[in-house]
This record gives C-alpha cells, sequence and structure tokens, in this order.
C-alpha cells in the first residue's frame, strides 16, 4: 500500500459501519416527511436541500442521502 493509501486508511474512523448512504425515493417530499424528525431523532440534521436531492450530516464527515429516482 503506498504512502499516501496507508494515511488515508490510517485516518479512518471504523467506529461506524457505513461511511454515507445514499437512497433514492419516488417522491422526496413524502420521504423528507418521514426521513426528516427520524433521522434529526438520530442526531442528523439537512446539510444540503437541492430540491431533488437532500443530504442529512453531524459534520463528521457521515453523511445520509435521499434522492428523486429519475428512471421513471
Amino acid at each position: 500500500m503506498s504512502e499516501k493509501n496507508t494515511t488515508a486508511f490510517e485516518s479512518r474512523d471504523f467506529s461506524a459501519i457505513f461511511d454515507h448512504i445514499s437512497i433514492g425515493v419516488r417522491d422526496i417530499k413524502t420521504a423528507m416527511a418521514f426521513y426528516r424528525p427520524c433521522l434529526e431523532a438520530l442526531g442528523l440534521e439537512v446539510v444540503m436541500d437541492k430540491g431533488f436531492a437532500v443530504a442529512f450530516g453531524n459534520g463528521t464527515g457521515r453523511q445520509w442521502a435521499l434522492g428523486q429516482r429519475t428512471d421513471r
């Protein structure tokens, strides 16, 4: 492993199973009505809202993102 890769690997916080999660949804407004209170209860807040995609985070770099599906 290169020095750059070793440094990146060693700096990671492996106490969490996931670094980020993205979920495609049919209706972003309906999904937000459900996910916002759930994720806020876990200490996550909206860190990005583009209307078709919303990301929640807590300042650690870990994120939970919702995005309007484009396959329909």
